[in-house]
């Protein structure tokens, strides 16, 4: 291999570096949006839950609506948070190859 093609193949290698280290960035940007959008989701789902258990006997109608409207949001915000989350698992080289078990036994 001559001095030409040792340089050639030294730049393609950083450009696919820097390529991964942005693909790496854009993933730790989505995980930090999808750990937010998990957190809003527990917190609307507690409320909502609370809000239900006190209206169970009670007369008030509007908590009552107010917590399934609550508990609607918080399933609508998990959806696009398993969105986000199925399409960067399907956008990885290896898809979703990377949490499966190893056979090499």
């Amino acid at each position: 291999m001559n001095l030409d093609e040792q340089r050639f193949l030294e730049e393609v290698r950083n450009g696919r570096r820097k390529e991964d280290e942005q693909q790496q960035q854009k993933e730790r940007k989505l995980l930090f949006i999808r750990n937010i959008m998990n957190s809003v989701f527990i917190l609307l789902s507690l409320i909502a839950m609370i809000g239900m258990a006190y209206t169970w006997y009670a007369e008030n109608e509007h908590i009552r609506l107010l917590s399934i409207g609550l508990g609607v949001v918080a399933v609508l915000i998990k959806m696009v948070e398993a969105t986000l989350r199925m399409t960067t698992t399907l956008r990885r080289p290896h898809g979703l190859q990377r949490h499966a078990r190893s056979n090499k036994e």
